[in-house]
């Protein structure tokens, strides 16, 4: 595990301010038709979504659902980006509920 996640548990585990936003961390990428590109990404911080900094899957589903553009661009902390049009994000989590038998796409 990096270095930079190690810190960042520790120093959002000790802060006291509820308010102050949250870190997004994805452990994994599923195995699906559409991620084959993406299959080694694991273990990194979702910094930005459309230009968007991310603080709160909240925020990371508001900006998905309410995004005009036909593309939706995610910035990873190490400066990688992945690429999906909107609809093709509908269509990875239709397929990964159906694969995984996953009740629904979110649970917040």
């Amino acid at each position: 595990m990096s270095k930079e996640l190690l810190y960042l548990n520790d120093f959002y585990r000790i802060k006291r301010n509820p308010k102050e936003g949250k870190i997004v961390f994805l452990s994994q990428v599923f195995p699906l038709s559409g991620n084959k590109a993406y299959h080694t990404t694991h273990q990194v911080i979702l910094k930005s979504v459309n230009g968007k900094e991310i603080s709160s899957l909240e925020d990371l589903k508001q900006i998905v659902n309410q995004s005009d553009s036909p593309f939706i661009r995610f910035v990873l902390g190490d400066g990688y980006e992945l690429i999906f049009k909107k609809d093709e994000i509908r269509s990875l989590n239709e397929e990964a509920k159906k694969n995984f038998q996953i009740q629904q796409d979110f649970n917040f």
